[in-house]
């Protein structure tokens, strides 16, 4: 049954069989393949049947039994997003259960997706509005890799003209906010993302000795903005000066809403994705191997990469002042640690355990190791990229309550992922995975 489950939850991800092949020992592949073919014909009605309201108690994959806890805190989210009126059935689409493609996955698509300005080079010089609700600020445009939260410190070196000229004036003017968008780099053009945060100038020193560098400074993330107009986005292209943007400050709209119940389910969300990859025996390891651009191997730790963990869940809380932000950022940390943990598997493709088994040809061998690692790839730029925008998101949402349930439906379908992964593990007797 639980190699059932696994095949249910694969189908649901549509996701490939080869990894699960590859990896299991040759009395297990039968097992598996007649798992795909109950399965089949179950997956045809399931998807036939009538809408339920996630969660039912039981995952859109047969066999697999969602922990109570799991599918309270994902029935909590889901109701929370029904009740903000930001999920609701589509036409011609039945949503599945919590998990898998349903109920987590649709809370999460369910939710606006952060707007993005047009192109800076089709747009056209602006004059500021007099509306007293906004202001003007200097603008800064990064890729941020690592979305910056509100209370977290950052720290930028400086050495580009034009911002060296707006550290400059900030400083002659006594000002010390910045905006800071993400910046989106695509065959369209370069596009700043609608809402950015406000990085709040600290300390400011002059670059180190024998760099390029001509201020170090050291901000503070203060808050976060909604961009209305970009005044002189020509500039961009030339280099000439920085960018100046109009934004008003994000407010929530439920600020006078209590969510301690909503809270708790976040929290309790979180300790089950802690409780589930232990289960699987899927750890995030610490140690990376890379190479620089001359082919020198060096050790990356990545212990200093927050995470989801025992130990960073000890005493937190989902409040809307940092409690949440605080959540926002080990989530995001996660992110990174499981796409650094997808690209050590594609290494180990073709090494050791993760090697095809049985009679099989050096031609099949290669064709499907050279599969599996295309997967790893694809999967790890996935999750990157599902990390980035959940981030965002969070960001740009004007509301407390939506922003427990995002993080909240994404715990729950990752918990999905981890139990499918155990499952799978518990049919091959307990080996590694990979």
């Amino acid at each position: 049954m639980s190699a059932l489950a696994c095949v249910g939850y694969a189908c649901q991800r549509r996701r490939c069989f080869d990894e699960v092949l590859a990896l299991a020992m040759p009395r297990c592949r039968a097992l598996l393949l007649l798992s795909l073919m109950l399965l089949v014909p179950f997956a045809v009605r399931h998807r036939r049947t009538a809408w339920q309201p996630p969660c039912a108690g039981r995952s859109p994959t047969a066999g697999l039994v969602a922990p109570p806890s799991f599918c309270l805190a994902a029935r909590r989210a889901h109701w929370l997003l029904r009740r903000r009126g930001v999920v609701a059935v589509r036409a011609g689409r039945q949503p599945g259960g919590c998990g898998g493609r349903g109920g987590a996955q649709e809370a999460l698509a369910a939710v606006e997706q952060p707007l993005l300005l047009p192109p800076l080079e089709r747009m056209q010089p602006v004059k500021a509005s007099s509306d007293n609700n906004t202001v003007v600020l200097p603008c800064f445009p990064l890729p941020l890799a690592r979305v910056a939260f509100p209370g977290t410190e950052r720290t930028l070196n400086i050495c580009e003209p034009r911002y060296v000229t707006m550290y400059a004036d900030m400083l002659h003017n006594g000002a010390s906010s910045i905006a800071v968008p993400k910046m989106h780099r695509g065959p369209d053009g370069i596009r700043l993302s609608g809402s950015c945060v406000v990085f709040q100038l600290c300390d400011l020193k002059d670059g180190p000795a024998g760099t390029n560098y001509r201020y170090t400074c050291r901000h503070k993330v203060s808050r976060r903005m909604r961009i209305h107009k970009v005044l002189n986005p020509e500039v961009f292209q030339d280099a000439s000066t920085y960018l100046q943007v109009e934004c008003s400050e994000i407010q929530d709209t439920d600020a006078d809403s209590q969510y301690s119940v909503e809270e708790r389910a976040l929290i309790d969300a979180l300790w089950q994705v802690v409780e589930a990859r232990a289960s699987a025996g899927d750890p995030l390891r610490r140690w990376e191997l890379s190479h620089d651009a001359r082919g020198v191997p060096w050790l990356t730790d990545n212990a200093a990469v927050p995470t989801i963990s025992e130990e960073s869940l000890n005493g937190v809380s989902a409040d809307r002042l940092q409690g949440l932000w605080h959540l926002a950022g080990l989530w995001q940390g996660y992110g990174e640690r499981r796409v650094i943990a997808l690209r050590q598997a594609r290494d180990r493709v073709g090494k050791g355990e993760a090697t095809l088994r049985g009679d099989v040809s050096a031609e099949d061998r290669e064709r499907s190791e050279k599969r599996l690692r295309a997967d790893y790839d694809a999967e790890a730029a996935s999750v990157a990229e599902a990390t980035t925008k959940l981030m965002q998101r969070l960001l740009s949402s004007d509301s407390h309550g939506s922003r427990l349930a995002l993080l909240t439906a994404a715990a729950a379908e990752e918990t999905q992922r981890l139990a499918a992964v155990a499952a799978l593990r518990a049919s091959l007797g307990g080996g590694p995975m990979a």
